[in-house]
């Protein structure tokens, strides 16, 4: 079991939630913006769900914070697109599949070097393939 699942709870991050917390900064000047300000707008126009994992212990601190998005995959290259399509019927290939974007994913500094990217990455697929899946 890795630290997110052991120490942390996953949910949205609204303005609500950043004004509970304490302020988010990973150490790059855009991303600590982006999470201040824009990630609200993008969300309102539909253009992003923004998530986070905050400790258990103290829900007011943010160990990370990310965005999501639909997307597509279109032209896919030679070796690749052969493992994407070995499982799909040949009747069922298409010239784009659905996709999830992972817009941006920042870590605070105070829980950085340790894997907590990787494991935020993990989750999200995890996440996507479970039998509740969320999109197509």
């Amino acid at each position: 079991m890795n630290f997110l699942q052991q120490n942390c709870r996953f949910g949205f991050y609204t303005q609500g939630k950043a004004a509970l917390c304490k302020s988010f900064k990973c150490g790059d000047n855009d991303l600590d913006d982006f999470f201040t300000k824009d990630a609200f707008l993008q969300s309102e126009e539909l253009l992003c769900k923004n998530y986070c994992f905050s400790l258990a212990e103290d829900p007011t601190q943010l160990v990370a914070v990310f965005t999501l998005s639909n997307d597509s995959i279109k032209k896919i290259p030679g070796s690749r697109k052969k493992k994407v399509e070995k499982n799909i019927p040949r009747e069922k290939i298409y010239s784009s599949y659905p996709a999830v974007m992972i817009g941006r994913l920042g870590i605070s500094l105070d829980f950085q070097s340790k894997h907590l990217g990787s494991d935020v990455l993990s989750f999200i697929k995890a996440w996507f393939v479970d039998p509740l899946n969320k999109t197509g």
